[in-house]
């Protein structure tokens, strides 16, 4: 009596490796041969052979170089595939994908977007601050503003005075020809008059603004005085 051995049951993907290792074998060739040949990595050919696709690729790539590697041992590289896919479960959007894996974001990715807007904030306040800064600076360091509304340049008068009217900023002084004038302070200006005496004939009146750091502002008035 013949003792009975039960068969080994192989599942899908001990049979595509077992008839991919089982065809090289009777043509005779070796893996790197092949490899060089088909332009797949001699790894991937061995994951195929052993049925470890868990070494493959994501995505469509493993389902490819299943089919080169079958097409190129004479295979039927169609069945291989269809047990190939049943072993892996592949679904049908993944049987229909392009070229590139579909990528899996993982969760550290998911870190990435607050230490990004953590980032931009902190760019944007900084940029904000020294924007500010150079508006300062540029407000202290910059020549004041001087507006003389009397009296009217090369202007011929009878009188042997003038009245000199004008404002300025509130930070600035005004000196006319040397002297220091007493400023009237306003809310965002300060306005000053002063009486100049005048002799007959050509008078220059110097009206000076300036700023503690900043340069200064001359306005200069030309007054005929006739005879």
């Amino acid at each position: 009596m013949n003792d009975f051995k039960p068969s080994k049951i192989m599942s899908a993907s001990e049979v595509v490796a077992e008839q991919l290792y089982q065809r090289r074998l009777d043509k005779g060739l070796k893996l790197p041969e092949i490899a060089a040949k088909i332009n797949i990595k001699q790894e991937y050919l061995e994951a195929l052979e052993k049925g470890e696709y868990n070494k493959l690729p994501a995505g469509v790539y493993g389902k490819n170089f299943l089919k080169e590697y079958a097409i190129f041992l004479g295979l039927d590289y169609k069945r291989l595939v269809k047990d190939f896919q049943s072993e892996k479960n592949v679904s049908p959007e993944e049987k229909n994908e392009g070229i590139f894996p579909q990528q899996i974001i993982k969760k550290h990715n998911f870190l990435i977007f607050p230490k990004v807007v953590k980032n931009f904030i902190i760019i944007t306040i900084t940029l904000a601050c020294l924007f500010y800064l150079g508006f300062c600076l540029k407000k202290i360091i910059s020549p004041p503003m001087l507006e003389v509304t009397e009296p009217q340049d090369n202007q011929l008068i009878n009188e042997n005075f003038v009245n000199v009217l004008g404002k300025t900023e509130t930070e600035a002084e005004i000196t006319i020809n040397g002297e220091l004038i007493t400023l009237e302070q306003g809310e965002n200006e300060s306005i000053f008059t002063k009486k100049i005496n005048l002799k007959t004939g050509l008078n220059i009146i110097t009206i000076t603004a300036r700023k503690k750091y900043g340069r200064e502002v001359i306005i200069k008035r030309q007054i005929l005085v006739n005879e």
